[in-house]
């Protein structure tokens, strides 16, 4: 079933909370809406449920209006299902019971299935994998076994859209995992469309068809996780998925230049280029080997500048730190673990905890070795503080942003592979 939004505002009161939102739904599609909280993406979903009419703009559903200002088709007169965040499962029934509900009430529901609501019961609980629940109470259950029975009461009726607040949110680690895996494999299987409103980005990216980024209101962008991801249309998106770094300078066509050190990069939004900025994924920064050249040695870690080439090689406890190096001119390294110079004024720094060293090359160079392999705390870079997200192969990666001034050894370069 195909859902088209177009142009649908929301104000309650003075407080506009949607402004001209326009989307497509195709049939068997999933779509998520990701967003920080208050960016008006549950509001949206309430309105294509059928809860909250929209103060602008119209909801279509298989060539059906569903929605405008003045109209409003209640959600249980819409072809739909819906699971809530909180599981919403009624304490007096039993599991059977919550799954017959939407067999016996469900205005589209087939001739088919309603002619077997047994055996269409039975099969979707052995589809979530609860078919020995079947005369369970909501109390008798877990979290992840909650949220299971709420999915297969949404699936029950074979709904042409499926909307999904969260349904995740209240889960740990481990249940997120799998039943987020099991989501994606009954998306795969069921003839329902998709709409999956998340903040989580790691949700979006592996669940999603399209994903719709939003932010006060409005949508930033849309597209598939991998145009969102390798090509965000503005800072804000970004950001917000896969935690790009962000530097300013200055843009020749699809050329970055900082001072000496040049960058070619294709395919960069406008939006970067109006401001001077250049979006580095996690990926694009990477550890290249280890350093062999140094000027000086200090307490756990060497550091130095030759020919154009910086690099840090340093242990702390025994476990070694990361490395980046980078060489010639108007090439830069890639950073990690590690600071980069490139020759001539060049100057680099890296801050962390652990041992120390510092050295002087064609340009000054100050840093302390980060104990754990390939992690960095901080970098500064055109006087401005930085914490680099780098692809290390070892651990987690940090979360950037420019926090302060610095004096000395206020540049590094930082480039492609």
């Amino acid at each position: 079933m195909k859902t088209i939004i177009k142009n649908v505002h929301k104000s309650f009161g003075d407080t506009q909370v949607l402004h001209d939102i326009s989307l497509e739904i195709e049939s068997d599609e999933f779509v998520v809406l990701i967003g920080p909280s208050g960016c008006g993406k549950t509001t949206l979903l309430k309105i294509v449920a059928g809860f909250i009419p929209p103060t602008d703009g119209t909801v279509e559903m298989d060539n059906h209006v569903v929605a405008t200002s003045s109209k409003i088709v209640p959600p249980n007169k819409r072809n739909l299902s819906m699971v809530f965040q909180n599981f919403a499962l009624w304490p007096h029934y039993d599991v059977r019971k919550q799954l017959l509900f939407p067999l016996n009430h469900h205005r589209y529901i087939s001739k088919e299935i309603r002619g077997r609501k047994e055996e269409r019961i039975d099969e979707v609980l052995e589809m979530v994998g609860l078919s020995e629940y079947k005369h369970r109470y909501p109390h008798e259950l877990s979290g992840g076994q909650k949220q299971r029975v709420a999915l297969a009461r949404a699936l029950a009726a074979q709904p042409g859209l499926m909307l999904m607040d969260e349904p995740l949110s209240s889960l740990d680690a481990h249940l997120k995992q799998e039943i987020r895996n099991e989501i994606k494999k009954i998306s795969q299987n069921v003839k329902s469309s998709f709409l999956y409103v998340t903040h989580d980005q790691s949700e979006a990216l592996s669940l999603a068809d399209k994903i719709v980024v939003m932010n006060k209101g409005r949508i930033e962008q849309v597209g598939t996780p991998e145009e969102i991801y390798n090509f965000p249309e503005n800072p804000f998106v970004a950001r917000f998925v896969g935690k790009h770094n962000l530097l300013n300078g200055m843009w020749h066509d699809d050329v970055f230049v900082v001072d000496d050190v040049v960058w070619r990069k294709d395919n960069v939004s406008e939006a970067f280029k109006q401001k001077g900025m250049i979006p580095l994924r996690p990926d694009e920064l990477k550890i290249v080997g280890r350093g062999s050249v140094g000027s000086r040695s200090g307490d756990g870690g060497t550091v130095g500048t030759t020919g154009g080439v910086g690099s840090v090689d340093g242990s702390v406890g025994g476990v070694g730190s990361g490395l980046a190096s980078g060489a010639g001119r108007g090439v830069p390294g890639a950073a990690g673990g590690a600071s980069v110079g490139g020759g001539g004024s060049d100057a680099a720094g890296i801050s962390g905890t652990g041992g120390a060293g510092s050295g002087v090359g064609d340009g000054s160079v100050d840093g302390f070795v980060n104990g754990l392999p390939g992690i960095i705390n901080s970098v500064y870079f055109q006087g401005n503080q930085y914490e680099l997200n780098v692809d290390t192969k070892y651990g987690e990666l940090k979360l950037f942003e420019p926090i302060g001034k610095w004096q000395v050894g206020d540049k590094v370069q930082v480039g492609q592979r």
